[in-house]
């Protein structure tokens, strides 16, 4: 995962398309300082992916954070099951869900008996009052946020 992640750009359509990702990512974000496009990202995400044993990348090379330091495989596993365990499983009081559905018009009959219900956006404006109101609705991207 880590030599994808540091792969690099073979030609020239490859590194517009990254560098216009990075900055269309920031887009929807309102503060300043966060609009500011994170070209280091992947870089950022191999560095913690990195492994204390492996050897195969220098940190010199690497023109990020170097207090980062690299974990054991089994920290690693630890740290992704504690993530899982605290955002997806289905017991956790941190989960949170959303289901879409999306109603064709053969489906309009069961799309208007759901329509009103608590729970149930069925218009734009629903989802935007929503949205006013999520707490955890980020606030900025994660790969910008320290």
């Amino acid at each position: 995962v880590v030599a994808q992640l540091l792969e690099r750009d073979t030609n020239l359509s490859d590194q517009v398309s990254s560098t216009w990702g990075e900055i269309l990512l920031t887009e929807t974000v309102n503060s300043m300082k966060l609009k500011t496009p994170a070209f280091d990202r992947l870089e950022r995400l191999a560095q913690v992916l990195m492994l204390e044993e492996n050897e195969d990348y220098d940190d010199d090379e690497m023109t990020l954070d170097k207090d980062v330091p690299r974990k054991t495989a089994a920290e690693l596993k630890q740290l992704m099951i504690q993530m899982f365990e605290k955002y997806f499983l289905a017991t956790s009081p941190e989960r949170r869900v959303v289901s879409f559905r999306v109603y064709s018009q053969k489906g309009k009959s069961i799309y208007e008996a759901n329509k009103g219900k608590p729970g149930v956006l069925s218009s734009y404006d629903d989802s935007r009052h929503l949205k006013q109101y999520l707490s955890s609705w980020p606030l900025a991207p994660y790969w910008i946020q320290k």
